[in-house]
């Protein structure tokens, strides 16, 4: 295999293939960047083994052919080298990289032992990537990060014609979002749960200015796919039942409040930190006023306490909340105020963005939070 290519573009095109390469393998072979070149192209790849990411990028090919070799030096020696074209030679054993006066000899993996490339399914449609992005960041949040609850690792799509309702919920919190989207068939339905903490990072590199194509499989293929431009993540879905929801959001409140979304947020960051690890801060909402209230330490505890101007319809309630769940749902919300809607101090508040005080909040996106008891 021989080839030259642009520094800059393998250069990114590593790093963003890398993305998914796991840092302790169960298979050594994982740490791989696989490469293939042909007809002018390399299709450059990482996996570990339930995600796969590939970019193909223009090079010069002088003579076709594949290798193997560990993602983390090639990222670095690109990042190193200058800004020229870059010449690799492979004979299947080593490979040879070389720009200007620079060289490196590296020893390359066994290609045969790489696993399958994980097939991406026929597309289903396009979505707008700003869309897309947002929703994915806004979901993201409330996923759990932890492996003991896998279920709820992962961020559910049900897709019904053309919308997609995006969720997702860590047990104490449950984020919702809409998107429209134009499906190959407007007879569509389907669901898949996604695994969030790879979705959440891809979506943070695709570009706003292009269309998405979302790839569901049909049948217990269990993938789904995402191209954007020249790149393309698979994905294996979650195969497990995410929980029922939509009764959780169907509530009459018998309070609601709306408040300066930016101001609410310095202020819970002020206030928690005087807060011991794990305690609730406290939201008293009054016509006119919320107070917010954190206490911590242990006999003479220190107190902080901060009143923002509100508006309340209904009745005054007092609440507390973990302060990063609360901070993390208002950070998602769109628009420059927060409406809370409650009914009781241990019942679940739902939070939604909105442009200015008494306007239409949309559904677009919805964040429900669990209270936390207080002293």
């Amino acid at each position: 295999m021989k080839f030259q290519v642009d520094r800059d573009l393998i250069a990114e095109a590593a790093v963003w293939v890398g993305r998914v390469i796991p840092q302790r393998p169960a298979q050594p072979i994982l740490r791989g960047i696989h490469i293939i070149a042909a007809d002018n192209k390399l299709t450059i790849s990482g996996s570990d083994l339930d995600v796969r990411n590939q970019e193909i990028i223009s090079a010069n090919v002088i003579e076709p052919g594949e290798v193997l070799i560990s993602g983390r030096l090639l990222s670095d020696i690109m990042r190193a080298l200058p800004a020229a074209p870059i010449d690799v030679a492979s004979d299947g054993t080593r490979i040879e990289i070389t720009s200007g006066r620079s060289s490196f000899t590296l020893q390359t993996m066994p290609t045969a032992e790489y696993p399958p490339a994980l097939e991406i399914p026929e597309a289903s449609g396009k979505v707008n990537a700003k869309d897309f992005t947002t929703a994915i960041s806004q979901i993201g949040v409330a996923a759990a990060r932890d492996d003991f609850r896998q279920h709820l690792t992962g961020i559910n799509f049900i897709v019904e014609g053309n919308d997609i309702e995006l969720a997702a919920t860590d047990g104490n919190r449950l984020a919702v979002a809409k998107l429209n989207w134009s499906p190959t068939s407007a007879k569509i339905s389907t669901t898949a749960l996604v695994p969030a903490k790879y979705i959440v990072d891809i979506a943070k590199t695709l570009s706003p200015n292009d269309d998405i194509t979302l790839s569901f499989a049909q049948g217990n293929e269990g993938l789904i796919g995402i191209t954007a431009g020249n790149r393309q993540t698979i994905s294996r879905t979650i195969a497990s039942t995410f929980p029922t929801y939509k009764s959780l959001l169907d509530f009459e409140p018998t309070s609601t409040v709306q408040i300066d979304t930016a101001k609410l947020i310095e202020t819970v960051k002020r206030v928690s930190l005087v807060l011991d690890h794990n305690s609730p801060i406290a939201l008293s909402f009054e016509d006119g006023e919320t107070c917010v209230f954190g206490a911590g330490g242990i006999g003479e505890r220190s107190e902080a306490r901060e009143y923002l101007e509100s508006t309340l319809t209904g009745e005054s309630l007092t609440l507390g909340f973990f302060p990063n769940f609360l901070i993390e749902g208002l950070s998602s919300l769109n628009g420059a105020i927060t409406e809370i809607s409650l009914t009781a101090p241990m019942k679940p508040a739902l939070l939604v963005g909105k442009p200015e005080i008494d306007a239409a909040a949309s559904d677009a996106h919805k964040y429900l939070l669990l209270p936390r008891r207080l002293d």
